[in-house]
């Protein structure tokens, strides 16, 4: 966002590391509330995501609780993204394409005062994995399905989210280096996205917090079932 010292740290430290995760970037800055919104609409209709195997959605704003501030948030204008209207758009069925593949979500922003960039990345490896929902099956039985055309799916699931602090806490930043949680975050990869998968890379982000009391990242809304890792593992 204009303004946010710092920002432009966050978009090239973050952008750097997707690519070295061998995503392709997708950006889009300095978004008022309606255009993340349209912005997330467009990425989830890509071709692309089709033999993707993966995708990140990284969200770098100024914020309040469940809330992303628009570019044009001001004290007399309301300019606002509910942050759940992420799950909402790439859920199952407006997103079909991302059905049972992981979706890290990452947000850098205040959660509330007390002490709109986006980047969305597909994965250019392509999904190589034989559990396609359509060949899947219920162990609740056939007689729940009346019509063969339709297929059930849950209706959102495979999904992370890195909240930069907890609910009601501001999320702090260096004018030169970027915001802390960003700087921590492409710490951990580096150092680690070879050999843990996601959920152990955001704990080990968590445990870099230890000694900075102002600030902990959270993890929310997690649905994934298989333990995603960023590189072929044993």
């Amino acid at each position: 966002m204009d303004g946010w010292m710092g920002a432009e740290k966050d978009e090239e430290n973050m952008e750097k590391l997707l690519e070295s995760l061998e995503y392709e970037v997708v950006k889009f800055t300095n978004l008022t509330g309606p255009e993340i919104e349209k912005s997330l609409k467009d990425f989830s209709k890509l071709k692309k995501l089709q033999g993707t195997d993966s995708v990140f959605v990284v969200i770098m704003s100024h914020g309040k609780p469940n809330i992303l501030l628009g570019v044009n948030h001001t004290d007399i204008e309301n300019d606002e993204f509910p942050i759940d209207k992420i799950f909402e758009l790439l859920g199952s069925q407006p997103c079909p394409s991302l059905v049972e593949k992981p979706k890290v979500i990452i947000i850098q922003a205040c959660r509330g005062d007390h002490p709109g960039n986006v980047i969305a990345a597909i994965s250019t490896r392509q999904r190589t994995d034989s559990n396609d929902v359509s060949q899947q099956r219920s162990d609740f039985g056939d007689n729940l399905v009346s019509d063969s055309s339709l297929q059930s799916t849950h209706k959102e699931t495979a999904f992370i989210k890195l909240m930069s602090s907890t609910p009601g806490t501001k999320s702090w930043r260096d004018e030169k280096r970027g915001s802390v949680v960003i700087q921590k975050l492409v710490e951990v990869f580096k150092e680690h996205d070879c050999e843990d998968h996601i959920e152990e890379l955001f704990t080990k982000v968590k445990e870099s917090f230890e000694d900075f009391p102002q600030q902990m990242p959270t993890v929310e809304r997690n649905s994934l079932t298989k333990s995603f890792y960023l590189f072929p593992h044993p």
